[in-house]
């Protein structure tokens, strides 16, 4: 839907960046790289059909990190908070387990989004204790449960940190 995506060669040229990212990241020392599943409306959002197309568009990605030690963390995503869609894929943990598992490989993991989380009003410590081992990233951030993602500092929104805190830690 990105306007940018409509003009010719950009797509490409987008991709081929990736691709430099992820060889950089490895030059770097990075252990994993964060990753958003994207969502495909011409699967009708289909769980199975869009776990599909996010294998057809990552896996040379996932190759490319592995070939230089660099794993793939795929980010748990926002809901569908302005309506345009019907759902968005991976904005529930299991859908994002399900993911990474079917990798069959421990390059492949998870990088929990607390803000994200929060806006989907999970129980983060459930959900958490859920992914396990899988986790290898986090992007910390805070907010309300409102209509945005306000990328607060811990403490400032409504997550339960001192709940959250010794989930983490274990």
């Amino acid at each position: 839907t990105d306007p940018s995506f409509q003009k010719p060669g950009y797509e490409e040229y987008f991709w081929e960046c990736m691709r430099r990212a992820y060889i950089a990241s490895g030059m770097l020392g990075v252990r994993y790289a964060t990753a958003h599943p994207i969502s495909f409306s011409e699967f009708n959002y289909e769980e199975e059909a869009s776990m599909k197309g996010n294998h057809e568009l990552y896996d040379p990605y996932v190759e490319v990190g592995i070939k230089h030690n660099v794993g793939t963390a795929f980010e748990n995503m926002l809901p569908s908070l302005d309506r345009k869609f019907p759902a968005k894929y991976c904005s529930h943990y299991d859908q994002l387990i399900h993911l990474v598992d079917s990798y069959h490989d421990p390059m492949v993991a998870i990088c929990s989004d607390t803000g994200h989380a929060n806006m989907m009003k999970f129980d983060q410590v459930r959900a958490l204790r859920s992914v396990g081992h899988r986790l290898k990233n986090l992007h910390i951030n805070d907010n309300h449960y409102g209509q945005r993602d306000e990328h607060l500092l811990p403490f400032m929104g409504e997550i339960k940190w001192y709940d959250l805190i010794p989930v983490l830690a274990e």
